[in-house]
């Protein structure tokens, strides 16, 4: 099957062809809009396949990123590609750096999709994503660690997501962490296209870009190259070689400096170093009394600092807690209650684990909820309280088994005694038997479930639980891996640490 040509914002491609194109933003005038238009490089195969887009130099001052990305060129032959690779080593206006090296400003970023009717920032993001990044099904943004530091190549996206989390652990990064949103994510139509894979790609420096002559690559491009092999838009006649199953890092922790003076770093990025293990020295500028920084948890070391010189207070360190490590699960004792009897044996659980009570503050950020929570393993789905449902008519012809629902729940707090009427697509219906023995027909829904730092879509059942204490309670399904309940606590995750 021979492709179809791709028009990219005003340009025209054939199959096989390989253009450098610019990309115009709006609102510009005179010497502007010439000066700020955004260089792209387009490569399109012979062949069908997926749209992949690699950005770089976002924040402005990651050179070596945008060294990585304009040199994806020079080992991604149009023979080779499938569908169409888009590439943006600086995305910037006139894909210029920042001044001075030093990252713009929060408010100057362009974030995608954008938005057509805010800022100037939103505005030239929204032209972006339009003329670059729309229909892509694979979106890489390849940053670095801020000037000073250095990081581990560490892959972020949705670890919740199947798709995303079968293309990182083939990538060979050296962690894989969840990608935080900057916002809300925009609720895809019902029907529309699916959304595009994000990933986010950290690269410690600049690794060459050329193909050795065994045809393997080094750092971050090989990371690249993993990902455009495995998403299918990159079939070389030597595919880029298997990489161990990289760790997962689902919560991380940073270490600040207990003082200030001459550094010397002793775990370097990339690093797997156990509980009480240093991780830099400190020797203030004058006196005696060097300070040793020790790891307060086992873990994987993804940032450290690259100067000689701290002050109190600052980042120094960046640990991540893998469920496994080096092949071993690494495990940590979870502190004993003082309720519980001397002889009690404490609990051994996985280091990346989240222990939480059997009552718990969860929150529902999609449907715009936060309440208590009960934590039940004996259930197998989760259930949420709601007054009253009502079916969506006259919106359009809907299947029978996926109608729209007007919900209403009430929401419980000292000052907030209001209910909360929302719309949402149910997903499926289940026959459920209460406790009483009684069965019912419930409909599902899927939602964001947020507990602690763990975030991931989980399917809820709705009922009217007014006789109940809680008003939701979550099950097994839920949960999932990665979480060890206390039965004999509650509210873990907002109590004080004491390790």
């Amino acid at each position: 099957m021979t492709a179809l040509g791709v028009r990219v914002g005003g340009d025209a491609l054939d199959p096989g062809q390989a253009r450098a194109l610019s990309v115009s933003l709006p609102h510009r005038r005179g010497a502007a809009a010439a000066s700020d238009k955004v260089p792209a490089l387009v490569i399109t195969g012979h062949q069908p396949g997926p749209r992949v887009t690699i950005l770089a130099g976002v924040r402005g001052f990651e050179v070596h990123a945008a060294r990585l990305v304009s040199g994806v060129e020079a080992w991604l032959a149009p023979d080779e590609v499938k569908g169409t690779v888009v590439l943006v080593p600086v995305l910037r206006p006139g894909g210029r750096f920042a001044a001075g090296g030093r990252p713009v400003k929060p408010s100057l970023v362009w974030r995608l999709p954008g938005d057509a009717t805010g800022s100037r920032a939103a505005r030239d993001a929204f032209a972006i994503s339009s003329a670059l990044v729309g229909g892509s099904a694979l979106v890489v943004t390849v940053t670095e660690a801020d000037p000073g530091r250095v990081a581990a190549p560490v892959l972020k996206g949705d670890l919740d997501d199947p798709r995303a989390r079968r293309l990182m652990r083939a990538s060979g990064a050296s962690a894989l962490v969840p990608l935080k949103r900057k916002g809300p994510p925009s609720p895809r139509p019902e029907g529309g296209p699916v959304e595009a894979i994000q990933l986010e790609l950290a690269v410690p420096s600049f690794a060459a870009a050329a193909l050795p002559v065994d045809g393997a690559l080094d750092g971050g491009a090989a990371v690249l190259a993993r990902l455009l092999h495995m998403s299918g838009a990159w079939s070389p006649a030597t595919p880029p070689g298997t990489a161990p199953r990289p760790p997962v890092c689902r919560h991380t922790t940073s270490i600040l400096a207990a003082t200030g003076g001459f550094l010397e770093v002793l775990a370097p990025p990339g690093a797997v170093v156990p509980k009480g293990e240093p991780l830099a020295r400190i020797s203030p500028p004058l006196g005696r009394g060097v300070v040793t920084l020790t790891a307060p948890q086992a873990g994987l070391v993804l940032e450290a600092p690259d100067r000689p010189g701290t002050r109190r207070g600052a980042k120094l360190f960046v640990l991540g807690r893998p469920v496994r490590a080096n092949g071993e699960r690494v495990t940590r004792a979870v502190p004993r209650p003082a309720a519980r009897a001397p002889s009690a044996p404490a609990v051994e659980v996985a280091a990346g684990a989240l222990c939480v009570g059997w009552v718990e503050r969860v929150s529902l950020p999609e449907l715009g909820l936060e309440m208590t929570a009960k934590i039940d393993t004996g259930a197998r789905t989760s259930a949420l309280h709601v007054t009253r449902m009502r079916t969506i008519t006259g919106l359009g012809i809907d299947s029978p088994r996926r109608p729209l629902l007007e919900l209403t729940i009430p929401r419980r707090g000292k000052r907030l005694r209001t209910d909360l009427v929302v719309r949402v697509r149910v997903r499926d219906f289940v026959q459920i038997k209460d406790s009483s023995g009684r069965t019912e027909r419930r409909p599902v829904i899927e939602t964001t479930l947020r507990l602690g730092d763990l975030k991931r879509k989980v399917r809820v059942t709705l009922t009217d639980r007014g006789d109940m204490t809680y008003p939701m309670l979550i099950g097994r399904t839920a949960l999932g891996a990665g979480i060890v309940i206390d039965p004999s606590r509650r509210h873990l995750l907002n109590a004080p640490k004491t390790d």
